[in-house]
């Protein structure tokens, strides 16, 4: 009953590309009897699904089926998205090919609004379209596989601007053709200040013991964005190879009688960040459809955010949905901090702590937050990594962001904000002023490091393979150990050692 109720998940499709009354196979878990089996946001018929089990679903590729992110929808949720190539789109470059762009609205916007791109050339959409932005000194690429792109055909483009898109002049390019279209991006009309960086020395590790099999290990990367531009590996000691899968984050281990053990070390930059909110934008905005799709992995319920038990809908109900964003943002933030009781080591689900008024850890205080915002209609992810507390100790934390459209992704840490760590927080004060319930949303100080966020994970090495993650997850997504069978080894002995900041620079 327990696996029933978690939203499905997609391991592996097989083939990836596809042609027209060509036979597809989905295998994952929890698809239960029957759903909705769609790509690119298009329902793929009943009549052409020749199988449908708990674990796998067979269809035959309707005629007019055209490249997109393919998900299965049962009445427990949706599933993670899995990019799928129809053959007719793989794209097959000619040096005469022309290429166009008669219109680009509005010329000039901000992040996080909708651009249309119109013209010829374009290509179909697939795995290797992409559409860059290039700046004097600086350019950046939108995938046609992400979720901001909302419609990609040879004549067509419809994305809303990242978040990550610095502002400034661009020239368009598509499929890396340039083009003689510019695009002016502007600034949120809220902008957050960044403070100077402080600079962290991270350690990670894992030790194994391998007799029978080969392992893969994941550990954690470095994320790196705006208020944590920098992350360089400085130290590195492994028993074997660092594979070229995502940068300095996988590794091969030979199986082994001997007991093997990775240990990274990596420098890691932080700024704070702090916001100030001068407009009150409208809240339909949450309700318009483009938005919607964009932000649909932020708004959904996962198998760990309960966005739709009933403590989050009662909770719910103190809400007011038609305020501004940033007045909704500010309220699911109060209501978390007074719903929860704060304890260092406590549970990590919401919504045990709330029904057995039990103390909440970190992690439970995000979950929550994000859970509440998220059936509220506003966007919100999770950051784990690393908290430094007033007496120097490095402790696992987590905390949130909020989407709020005009401004960009607006932090908060509900935990901090009800004195999760302890009395003495003098320090934490001078930052966040005597009222940190109040102060800690907006404002992050500089005082901790993301390994993992919320949608932002390394991918599978094997999606059809097993693996086995900490006990504790520091980094969900991130921190794990992969083997390609189908059932974990009971001989594999593995011990994560946490995260650790052993040195940090102002």
């Amino acid at each position: 009953m327990w696996i029933s109720l978690q939203p499905p998940r997609i391991d592996d499709v097989d083939p990836d590309s596809f042609a027209p009354e060509s036979t597809v196979a989905v295998e994952g878990r929890g698809f239960g009897e029957s759903g909705r089996l769609s790509v690119d946001q298009l329902a793929i018929p009943q009549e052409n699904i020749r199988r449908w089990t708990s674990n796998v679903i067979i269809f035959v590729v309707p005629q007019r089926a055209r490249s997109g992110l393919l998900r299965v929808t049962t009445s427990d949720g949706t599933s993670n998205a899995v990019f799928v190539t129809a053959e007719d789109d793989i794209p097959v470059r000619f040096r005469d090919r022309l290429l166009e762009v008669s219109a680009v609205a509005p010329a000039s916007a901000e992040v996080g609004t909708l651009v249309v791109v119109q013209g010829y050339g374009f290509g179909p959409r697939s795995a290797m379209a992409e559409l860059s932005f290039v700046g004097e000194e600086i350019g950046f690429s939108v995938s046609a596989g992400r979720d901001l792109v909302l419609e990609w055909s040879n004549r067509r483009i419809e994305l809303v601007l990242p978040h990550e898109l610095e502002a400034g002049d661009y020239e368009l390019s598509v499929n890396g053709d340039p083009t003689d279209s510019r695009l002016t991006v502007t600034s949120p009309s809220d902008a957050p200040i960044l403070g100077e960086p402080r600079q962290f020395a991270v350690r990670t590790a894992v030790t194994v013991r391998t007799p029978s099999v080969e392992v893969y290990a994941v550990l954690p990367r470095g994320l790196t964005f705006r208020e944590q531009p920098q992350a360089q590996l400085i130290r590195e000691n492994v028993p074997s190879r660092r594979m070229g899968v995502g940068p300095d984050a996988t590794y091969h281990l030979s199986s082994s009688e001997d007991i093997q053990r990775i240990d990274r070390v990596v420098l890691m930059e932080r700024r704070s960040v702090e916001w100030s909110f001068d407009e009150a934008g409208s809240s339909e905005i949450l309700l318009e459809p483009w938005f919607r799709t964009a932000y649909r992995d932020y708004l959904a319920k996962t198998e760990d955010i309960p966005r739709d038990s009933s403590v989050v809908t009662e909770l719910r109900r103190g809400l007011q949905l038609r305020e501004p964003v940033i007045a909704i943002v500010r309220a699911v933030h109060r209501s978390v901090v007074a719903a929860l009781t704060p304890d260092l080591h406590g549970v990590h689900d919401p919504v045990e702590a709330v029904e057995t008024d039990q103390g909440a850890g970190a992690y439970a205080y995000a979950t929550l937050a994000v859970a509440l915002a998220r059936s509220a209609g506003v966007p919100a992810r999770r950051h784990f990594g690393i908290l430094l507390d007033d007496g120097g100790r490095s402790i696992p934390h987590a905390w949130v962001e909020f989407l709020v459209p005009g401004a960009g992704w607006v932090p908060a840490d509900p935990a901090l904000g009800d004195g999760l760590l302890s009395e003495d927080i003098a320090s934490f004060r001078g930052f966040y002023g005597d009222d940190i319930a109040q102060g800690s949303f907006g404002r992050l100080d500089d005082r901790r490091v993301t390994l993992s966020i919320d949608g932002r994970g390394v991918p599978r090495l094997y999606p059809a393979g097993s693996m086995r993650e900490p006990d504790q997850n520091w980094a969900p997504g991130i921190l794990r150990l992969e083997v390609p069978g189908h059932s974990f080894p009971d001989d594999v002995e593995s011990r994560w050692e946490p995260p650790v900041l052993f040195g940090w620079f102002d």
